[in-house]
């Protein structure tokens, strides 16, 4: 019996995983933002971050939609208030 032979049998091999969650991560840092932007009218605020976009209305002030991807949105627009 060859000890190489046997060694090689007892060594388990690293397993990598991917976890893929639509739900936002538990982390307490706030997103950065990475871009923002005037629709035509300048109703409406678009807004990129770090981990998704959101969408502000100006008039009256208030965020109208976010959206969670996990990753960053570096440039946002917005169609006059149709998109």
């Amino acid at each position: 019996d060859d000890p190489a032979d046997t060694a090689a049998d007892d060594v388990p091999l690293p397993v990598a995983s991917l976890q893929l969650s639509s739900s936002p991560p538990s982390s307490t840092v706030p997103p950065r933002i990475l871009s923002l932007s005037l629709n035509q009218d300048g109703s409406c605020l678009a807004c990129g971050t770090t981990d998704g976009f959101r969408i502000h209305s100006l008039h009256p002030t208030r965020e109208t939609f976010r959206r969670h991807f996990g990753a960053g949105v570096a440039h946002v627009q917005m169609l006059f208030r149709c998109n």
